[in-house]
Order: structure tokens, then C-alpha cells, then sequence
């Protein structure tokens, strides 16, 4: 954390503006810049490196407008795989071989994967996390409607 630089931070946004939706890298950088607090307050860092005046000029906005079309290759994909610690590239994987949105990645619970199923593997999508003001929680994949949201880590 003591490395990472508000230059390094622009590349980065920068980098992650040709492949994320505005309000998906507004949320990214948010939760960042959260962590980047908590490192703060517990003394790891001097200060905030997502709060100085350059990152915030640059920052992603409400309203910003989405991305242009990018469809990313096997190989795109790899190199993305690489980047995040080990325990994280099961996310990736998800993404990429299954097709599965974030809130879904992170709604996926052991119990989805039917590993027994007589043509392999299969993955049943049965709820997604997602932001209900402040708080995550679990609801329906995407056009469905009758679960009702319960705080994500609740039964």
C-alpha cells in the first residue's frame, strides 16, 4: 500500500475506464478508496492517495457516461486473471468461463453447483449480491422478481 502513488492510481483508472461501465468504476474506486482510509486510520499510510486533488479531478462521477463497446479475448482475460491474489481468481474464472455478472460471482454459494449432473457440471444462478442503500443483500438474478433482498451473510 505504501507504494502505490497518486500517478499509479491515474494509470490504473485510466486503464480501467476502456473495460468498466462509469458506475462500475465509481464503485471499484469507492470501495478502494475505502480501503485506502482504513489503512489510514490504522497507521499503515500517511495519507490517502485516492484523495488528492489530481485522482479526484479524474475520478469516476455519477452520470459519467458508459464505456465503449470492448469485447475481450481468451487472452485479455488471462492477463486480467493475473493481477489479483490466487484466492481471488476463482472471480475471474466465473466471469470469464460461466459468463456471470459481479453480483452473481459473489451470490454463489457451494450449494449452486450441481457437480453430479448427468452432462457435467452444471451452475445454477440462484441470486445475486446487490447494493440496497448502504448495505448489500442478497436478491434475484437479473429479471427475476419474487425473492425478496435479505441482508447478504444472513440465512
Amino acid at each position: 500500500m505504501k507504494d502505490v502513488k497518486p500517478s499509479s492510481l491515474l494509470n490504473w483508472l485510466h486503464d480501467r475506464r476502456r473495460l468498466l461501465e462509469s458506475s462500475t468504476l465509481r464503485l471499484v474506486f469507492d470501495n478502494l478508496r475505502a480501503i485506502f482510509d482504513l489503512a489510514v486510520d490504522d497507521s499503515l499510510i500517511p495519507k490517502n492517495p485516492c484523495m488528492t486533488k489530481s485522482v479526484q479531478d479524474v475520478k469516476p462521477r455519477r452520470g459519467g457516461g458508459g464505456r465503449a463497446e470492448l469485447t475481450l479475448s481468451w487472452e485479455d482475460t488471462k492477463k486480467i486473471r493475473a493481477e489479483p491474489p490466487d484466492r481471488y481468481k476463482a472471480l475471474v474464472d466465473c466471469g470469464r468461463g460461466l459468463g456471470l455478472r459481479q453480483g452473481e460471482i459473489f451470490g454463489l454459494s457451494p450449494e449452486d453447483i450441481g457437480w453430479t449432473h448427468p452432462h457435467g457440471p452444471m451452475v445454477h444462478v440462484q441470486q445475486q449480491v446487490v447494493h440496497d442503500g448502504s448495505f448489500l443483500a442478497y436478491a434475484l438474478p437479473k429479471g427475476e422478481t419474487t425473492m425478496p433482498r435479505r441482508t447478504a451473510g444472513s440465512n
